[in-house]
């Protein structure tokens, strides 16, 4: 789709804002031609020789939500093209907006609009779990935040939402609004082997059906932990979650002390205390 602008002044101090704000990662002459791509031409020589031959289109602003829609996902495209994520395109057009064209108002639009939709199509996992209190609940979704940005995984839905699916919810705000009432949930570390390889089965479902790899899914099931949720040491359950652990797992009664072998408490975990 070609976008004619007022004058090509428009793209040329779009590209300079690109070149200021990200500096080391693109040229001048690399941001001009991005941006004249973004706005469907082959380069930005090309685009300024339209200069005053045709009339304007409406700006993004100006645009109707079905073509600014068409507008952010061309812009996006392009954008990524020139070696930059999907998320960092997002934030480039947020950031760098100039009279009417990209700019917050039309970039957190449009990412909320696919986001929600995204977020809509993703199945919870079917059992609800719930949390000790909406404290604890926070510091996890913090420390799953962390875990995501460590593996570098792009998704196509906010994390706080991941998360949600993950225990069993449609959205965050109603999980958050089940913590802390009625029983909570025992954590991970405090299940039979049995219900744990289903535990993780389930959240395995849900972070294969949100993007990631099955390696990168059970990493992340290691590297985030908190309140005795996650946390799982390699080899903790059966790759194929369905045959009970090894014997030494199961000589405890579900809900007393960790099924788990036995490893000094840290902060943030089920049952630990100051001394």
């Amino acid at each position: 789709m070609r976008i004619y602008l007022q004058g090509s002044g428009t793209a040329l101090n779009l590209a300079k804002n690109v070149k200021n704000r990200y500096k080391g990662r693109i040229k001048l002459n690399h941001a001009m031609h991005m941006v004249a791509h973004a706005f469907g031409y082959d380069h930005y020589q090309q685009l300024k020789s339209m200069d005053g031959l045709v009339d304007p289109s409406s700006t993004d602003l100006e645009a109707s939500p079905e073509e600014r829609s068409a507008r952010f996902a061309q812009y996006i495209q392009a954008i990524t093209e020139y070696g930059f994520t999907t998320e960092e395109a997002e934030e480039m057009i947020s950031t760098v907006g100039i009279g009417g064209f990209w700019g917050a108002a039309v970039s957190e639009n449009e990412t909320l609009k696919r986001t929600t939709i995204a977020e809509r199509a993703l199945r919870p996992s079917p059992n609800k779990m719930q949390f000790v209190s909406p404290l604890d609940l926070e510091r996890f979704r913090v420390n799953l935040q962390g875990g995501v940005e460590t593996l570098g995984i792009e998704l196509p839905i906010r994390t706080r939402h991941l998360m949600a699916k993950l225990f069993g919810y449609e959205s965050f705000p109603e999980m958050y609004d089940c913590a802390g009432h009625g029983v909570p949930s025992a954590p991970d570390s405090h299940v039979s082997p049995e219900a744990l390889d289903a535990r993780v089965q389930e959240y395995l479902a849900v972070l294969l059906a949100a993007g990631f790899s099955e390696d990168q899914g059970r990493e992340l099931l290691q590297i985030v932990s908190y309140g005795g949720w996650w946390g799982l040491e390699e080899g903790e359950w059966t790759r194929e979650g369905v045959r009970a652990r090894q014997e030494g797992y199961v000589d405890r009664i579900e809900g007393s002390r960790s099924w788990r072998r036995l490893r000094a408490l840290r902060p943030g975990d089920f049952g630990y205390r100051r001394r």
